[in-house]
């Protein structure tokens, strides 16, 4: 696999397999870099002839999954909760919760 990049974005356009049927001066075919995961290809930018990770990027994609596994553990959790407590007093919580104001 080579990755397609655009050197006027300085971005991974993306993936190719195989040989370029026509070179493009604006482009370049490279080989990932190790460690390469095609699931972070918008965290590498070209700096100076070499794909290098966007730390900015990285950072941001890493939050994002953070908070979708906090996410998806919390609802868990508030599905065991759910499950020991009768629906009617479910659907008295937010008045529950005005009162408490």
């Amino acid at each position: 696999m080579k990755l397609i990049v655009s050197t006027s974005k300085n971005t991974i356009i993306g993936t190719l397999e195989g040989t370029p049927e026509a070179h493009n001066p604006d482009m370049l075919y490279l080989d990932p870099p190790e460690g390469f995961d095609i699931t972070s290809i918008n965290d590498y930018t070209l700096v100076d002839g070499v794909l290098t990770i966007d730390p900015a990027a990285a950072l941001q994609r890493a939050k994002l999954q953070k908070i979708r596994a906090i996410r998806t553990h919390f609802d868990a959790i508030m599905q065991g909760i759910k499950a020991t407590v009768a629906a009617y007093e479910i659907q008295t919580w937010d008045t529950q919760r005005e009162e408490l104001v």
